[in-house]
């Protein structure tokens, strides 16, 4: 999900079923702005799609800490994102990262408000 500093929501006891959250993710998207606050790997930002729906041969060699800590903006810089990767690509996660890699080279960030 979207890393957000403040998070209002934080120690509210809220349990979603497993379809509940299906609707939910089904339902919406990140606009990556900046890409400070958007998670690269977990986040919807790209196309309306998140990594793994887009790569998931290669999503499943990411280990699990590193998708809830790369943020686009630091896996666009220099594509850092590539160094995530971990383990023996499958020949599917291998035809998924050139795809991947293809999808990223003309991605964008907005540039951030300051003062």
């Amino acid at each position: 999900m979207q890393t957000y500093p403040l998070r209002p929501w934080r120690g509210l006891d809220m349990q979603f079923s497993k379809a509940e959250l299906d609707v939910f993710v089904a339902s919406t998207y990140m606009v990556a702005g900046d890409g400070t606050s958007t998670l690269f790997w977990e986040d919807r930002w790209m196309d309306g799609q998140s990594i793994k729906e887009i790569a998931p041969g290669v999503y499943a060699l990411i280990p699990k800490r590193r998708r809830r800590q790369r943020t686009v903006q630091q896996a666009l810089v220099e594509r850092g994102w590539i160094s995530d990767i971990v383990g023996v690509p499958t020949a599917l996660a291998l035809w998924q990262y050139v795809q991947l890699r293809s999808g990223l080279r003309d991605a964008q960030l907005s540039r951030s408000r300051t003062g």
